[in-house]
């Protein structure tokens, strides 16, 4: 323990058809340099002696005491933002990475939610790289508001070695947005988006149509309807699908970018595209007055076209009859 941060170490044991399995859960709780900040930033590593081959249930416990929340609110999947009383009875909510849940209660848009109190909010919130389920409810006798942060790990399917959790808690008093930003506390290799785009009101997209003009055309029409002085509302974004599917004009070899590719509009029709006509787009949008976006995708799998393509990492099927039924252990 120093003076900013403390570790625990826990002894985890598991038993599973007879065969133990022991390892570690390694916490280190810490508080940020700007001591004015009321926020404390758990990271965690769950790892074992030997590939755990069953799902494992962990629960993370945090009590307010004193106090009671009067609301949970709960950014949802669907976009819009929920405020629910606090109870008794726990409020639930759930994130799941790349699909929505399939579990009771609220989907979430992303791993945070917030507890409203008489004048400020504690705002509660893990990486996105496993799932996450929220559970927030009165203590029973009145004198505090609790709080549950549950991560499954699926070990039946891909075996647990070693993995690791971001969990954020912050006090602030800045309403939904102090809710949302809190979340960045967890994966700070990717920084928040600036303020501007709290102002966008209409977004245009182009999938490239028309050969490629169809931007051309379009943001020129948007510059005719909208006056110069709410164009900084509008985003124009950039369709991303360029060259081969998951390779987007990148060259593995060289490390950089092609410097001319093939396109295809929203009908497969070729497109030359270039990295200079790309800086023109963006130009020919940005001299208007408009906010640009590129789209751009990062690891999806690419299709049998590409010269990247590996036939071996394909899954043809998955031998669901085969797989045992796993033994679900919690510790917490």
């Amino acid at each position: 323990m120093n003076d900013n941060r403390c570790t625990l170490i826990y002894k985890v044991r598991l038993e599973q058809n007879g065969r133990r399995s022991n390892g570690n859960c390694r916490m280190t709780v810490r508080l940020p340099e700007n001591t004015k900040s009321d926020f404390l930033l758990y990271d965690v590593k769950l790892s074992f002696e030997r590939p755990v081959q069953c799902d494992v249930v962990v629960d993370y416990g945090f009590l307010v005491a004193g106090v009671v929340a009067s609301q949970v609110v709960v950014p949802q999947r669907d976009g819009h933002v929920t405020i629910l009383p606090i109870r008794k009875a726990a409020r639930e909510a759930h994130f799941f990475l790349g699909q929505g849940s399939t579990t009771a209660g609220t989907s979430l848009a992303l791993p945070a939610v917030g507890l409203k109190f008489d004048e400020n909010a504690l705002a509660i919130a893990t990486d996105p790289y496993c799932g996450a389920a929220f559970r927030a409810k009165r203590q029973d006798d009145g004198n505090g508001t609790h709080l549950t942060i549950t991560t499954h790990y699926n070990g039946s399917l891909v075996p647990l070695v070693s993995e690791r959790r971001k969990i954020a808690l912050q006090f602030h008093s800045r309403g939904i947005d102090g809710t949302l930003r809190n979340f960045y506390h967890t994966i700070p290799e990717i920084e928040p988006a600036p303020e501007w785009v709290h102002d966008i009101q209409l977004n245009y997209y182009d999938y490239i149509s028309d050969l490629g003009e169809g931007w051309y055309k379009d943001v020129e029409t948007l510059a005719k309807r909208i006056p110069k002085k709410h164009r900084g509302k509008v985003i124009c974004c950039l369709h991303g699908y360029y060259d081969y599917l998951a390779r987007y004009s990148y060259d593995h070899k060289t490390g950089k970018l092609v410097a001319t590719w093939n396109s295809y509009d929203f009908n497969a029709r070729k497109v030359p595209m270039s990295i200079a006509e790309v800086h023109k787009r963006i130009k020919f949008a940005k001299n208007r007055g408009f906010r640009v976006a590129y789209y751009f995708g990062d690891g999806p799998a690419s299709d049998n076209s590409s010269p990247y393509y590996r036939p071996e990492w394909v899954i043809t099927r998955l031998l669901q009859s085969q797989v045992s039924p796993s033994l679900a252990t919690t510790w917490s």
